[in-house]
């Protein structure tokens, strides 16, 4: 029997750009000329699937979505079914932290936004009621 392994990845790229405020949108974007700021990837040897890339207040980025990893950039997970994923990295894209919010069943984070105090509202959806969602009941 074949057996094959893939390591899916999450990678990030940014462009950074500028143009003379003076010019007209147009004429500036006639002179766009994009440069790569870093590449950088994050994951671990299962699915990992961002699902919302956000600026922050302190100029790093949010991104959020789902893993089944259980290695890599997931520290402490220790199931192989999807969990909520928030990682924070800076501006030159190196991590700041990772965390996964989950049970024993799928659960798959859709949207990330920053609250006023710096810190994180998510939202998806979850089939897990023990973990972190102890207290769900589940779709029925």
């Amino acid at each position: 029997m074949f057996k094959q392994s893939i390591v899916f990845l999450v990678s990030l790229v940014l462009l950074s750009c500028s143009y003379d405020k003076s010019e007209s949108i147009p004429e500036a974007m006639s002179e766009f000329k994009g440069e790569v700021a870093w590449i950088t990837s994050f994951g671990g040897t299962g699915d990992d699937t961002p699902r919302s890339v956000i600026s922050t207040s302190d100029g790093g980025y949010a991104i959020f979505g789902f893993s089944n990893s259980t290695d890599g950039d997931l520290t402490g997970k220790t199931t192989a079914v999807n969990d909520y994923w928030l990682i924070k990295i800076n501006t030159e894209g190196n991590l700041l932290w990772s965390r996964t919010y989950g049970g024993s069943k799928d659960d798959r984070g859709q949207a990330v936004v920053e609250t006023s105090d710096g810190g994180f509202a998510i939202t998806g959806y979850a089939m897990s009621d023990d973990g972190d969602a102890s207290n769900n009941e589940g779709f029925h």
